[in-house]
């Protein structure tokens, strides 16, 4: 092979890495959001069940922190 087809070949497996890799990280992204928003779903839906005293409502005070807080949460389907 010719030293600019080299390079070519070269070129294209950095950019083949590069996107084998982003991908990846997007999965793995999309997997903890989906997480998330099931977690998010959950916690709704407990609050729209409970009754609506004070100390209830404190509990669903602060949903970023509680699904942080919460990382092995069971997630009913």
């Amino acid at each position: 092979m010719e030293n600019q087809e080299l390079e070519l070949l070269k070129k294209k497996q950095e950019l083949i890495s590069t996107y084998y890799d982003k991908i990846n990280v997007w999965k793995k992204d999309r997997s903890g959001i989906n997480t998330k928003i099931k977690k998010a779903e959950a916690r709704f839906a407990e609050l729209v069940r409970v009754e609506a005293g004070a100390e209830q409502l404190e509990l669903f005070g602060d949903l970023d922190q509680y699904i942080n807080e919460n990382p092995g949460l069971e997630i009913p389907e």
